[in-house]
């Protein structure tokens, strides 16, 4: 173990990667984080604020894409680092890439959400405006990195080329909360290219996944096909479905929600399972 800070004990093996990022943030004193309670997001606030001392502010951005339940978590973790926060609302579905759910919806709803972030940040007087993409983001179908990109928003997670992996790992070290919290995605990658969005459907979309949570499910998604709903679990968690009664529970719920049949994905979960076969 070496001693970095003179407060935290980082391994050896870990070590380049913690000082990257320390210089990746060394020119800023003062900033914004757009802040999501994610795993990513929330050790790049704690490291700003905690490790570096920096001015921070963390901004959680509230649109009709994410879910209630994941605001309240984002707020929740704030509170427990004791991190200042502020919530800004942008109705994204006002705009007609994100509303009939195009191909091109997530670069849209990006540049929305970080064109109104930054005139925020200036408001405050907290520049620059920053964000979690960590480096496996690089090599993944991200349209909205680069609205972000374009608007000027830097990524220091990337750019010290920490992956997810070592920064949960960092994450645990230091004893964060979410350190092991399961990656999240906006409601609209539950339903297909081109199905208009609405606020009553992604409502159905929130309401039968914080059912399947409420049931004890780890990893849950909801697709939606018309009037159809796809399940995805874990397949570790598949038994747990098959049983008569939580199939049956599930089945009404579902049906009370306006679902005319209901699946079950036998892949299990997938990141990104939406995406196959149309980027």
């Amino acid at each position: 173990m070496s001693d970095v800070t003179g407060r935290f004990q980082i391994p050896h093996a870990l070590l380049p990667k913690w000082q990257s990022l320390s210089l990746e943030l060394a020119p800023y004193d003062r900033m914004t984080i757009a802040f999501s309670g994610g795993v990513d997001s929330t050790f790049l606030a704690w490291f700003a604020a905690k490790a570096l001392l920096k001015d921070v502010l963390l901004v959680l951005i509230l649109n009709p894409l994410v879910s209630d339940r994941e605001n309240q978590e984002a707020r929740n973790t704030a509170r427990q680092l004791d991190l200042p926060y502020e919530e800004l609302k942008v109705d994204v579905l006002i705009h007609e890439d994100v509303a009939n759910n195009s191909r091109n919806r997530c670069y849209a709803c990006k540049h929305a959400m970080v064109s109104a972030l930054s005139e925020f940040a200036k408001v405050l007087g907290y520049h620059p405006v920053l964000d979690g993409t960590n480096a496996d983001d690089l090599s993944a179908y991200r349209p909205g990195r680069r609205a972000a990109h374009e608007l000027g928003v830097i990524s220091p997670l990337a750019r010290a080329g920490l992956s997810k992996a070592e920064i949960r790992e960092f994450s645990h070290l230091v004893g964060l909360p979410n350190w092991n919290k399961p990656s999240q995605s906006c409601l609209a990658t539950r339903v297909p290219y081109g199905c208009r969005l609405t606020g009553e459907l992604l409502e159905r979309i929130e309401r039968a996944e914080a059912f399947l949570l409420h049931l004890g499910y780890s990893l849950v998604r909801v697709r939606i096909h018309d009037r159809n709903a796809r399940i995805e679990l874990s397949p570790d968690e598949f038994h747990k479905v098959f049983e008569p009664a939580a199939r049956r529970q599930v089945l009404e719920y579902f049906t009370e929600l306006g679902f005319i049949h209901v699946s079950l994905d036998l892949a299990g979960y997938r990141s990104g399972s939406a995406d196959v076969g149309v980027v």
